[in-house]
């Protein structure tokens, strides 16, 4: 849930800026950060996000692409 909640921060929050997140629970945690924005050629307002996870003490990134949908949410359409 806490990692959900920094993914959406960082589809809306401004370029560059690094959501992190951790849960105290589980030790897990993690950093997303929205790099890049555009437009599909579908016309929607998309973000190119990168991600790192941390779980058991092994980290792993990733970068994805998410796109928002007429209804105002995002789906993630490329990781």
């Amino acid at each position: 849930m806490k990692a959900n909640e920094a993914v959406n921060k960082a589809h809306t929050g401004p370029l560059g800026e690094t959501i992190t997140w951790n849960n105290p629970d589980s030790g897990n945690s993690g950093a997303v950060e929205a790099v890049r924005d555009g437009t599909s050629d579908s016309g929607r307002y998309c973000r190119e996000f990168m991600q790192t996870i941390t779980i058991d003490g092994k980290s792993r990134s990733g970068y994805g692409v998410a796109c928002e949908d007429a209804d105002g949410r995002w789906r993630i359409l490329q990781r």
